[in-house]
């Protein structure tokens, strides 16, 4: 298998997990609120970050910590705001989005 169809591969899959992802979180609003499910999900995050990125902590130094924050804050937000957005879209139209934007710009 050539290095290009397994690259082409894996970014299907990527997208396929991507996109999916929409419909489970959609379905999982209908049981907790959005901060709740994004407690749940950085907590997690953490969780595995810190079982197997354990290396890396070691090598954590000061200066890294506010960047590390700020980046970190944004990221929250961003999920914050396209969860919220799942509450009143469909999952199509909120993982097309991003898409049609750049279409929309692109056309200018």
């Amino acid at each position: 298998m050539s290095k290009r169809l397994r690259a082409d591969l894996a970014l299907a899959l990527c997208s396929l997990l991507w996109g999916a992802t929409f419909v489970v979180v959609k379905n999982a609003l209908d049981h907790v609120s959005v901060f709740i499910f994004l407690a749940v999900r950085f907590t997690l995050t953490v969780v595995l970050m810190l079982a197997f990125g354990y290396r890396l902590f070691r090598r954590f130094e000061r200066e890294d910590l506010f960047p590390g924050l700020r980046l970190g804050c944004f990221m929250f937000l961003g999920c914050a705001f396209q969860t919220a957005g799942l509450q009143y879209t469909t999952p199509q139209n909120l993982a097309s989005s991003p898409a049609r934007a750049s279409a929309r710009k692109n056309k200018n």
